[in-house]
């Protein structure tokens, strides 16, 4: 891997931690730079009806040789549907709207 590379590695519970050993073993250590959670907690389905805990993300681990890797930030605007989802309180900070607001529900 060069010097300004990066590796990202996605994973879920099953594996994720012996691919951690691994990874260190291989990138060392110090290669290490976090643990980013993908959070897919949204309760729908059969997830509902679990007995259980309920999973609900997967962890990628970020790895690079140096600090100074080469991190392209992909920024992309929201949609107005999206944007729709959120009010401006009385001291102008966002709020998102509850379902009840936006009348989905009912």
């Amino acid at each position: 891997m060069s010097e300004t590379a990066s590796i990202y590695v996605h994973l879920d519970w099953h594996i994720g931690h012996y691919v951690k050993v691994l990874m260190d073993e291989v990138f060392g250590e110090n290669s290490f730079r976090r643990e980013i959670i993908w959070d897919f907690t949204v309760l729908s389905g059969f997830k509902v009806q679990a007995d259980n805990w309920i999973r609900g993300h997967d962890s990628i681990f970020y790895y690079s040789i140096d600090e100074e890797n080469v991190f392209n930030k992909l920024i992309q605007p929201h949609t107005d549907e999206y944007r729709a989802m959120f009010k401006t309180d009385s001291k102008g900070r966002l709020a998102m709207n509850s379902a009840w607001d936006n009348k989905v529900l009912g």
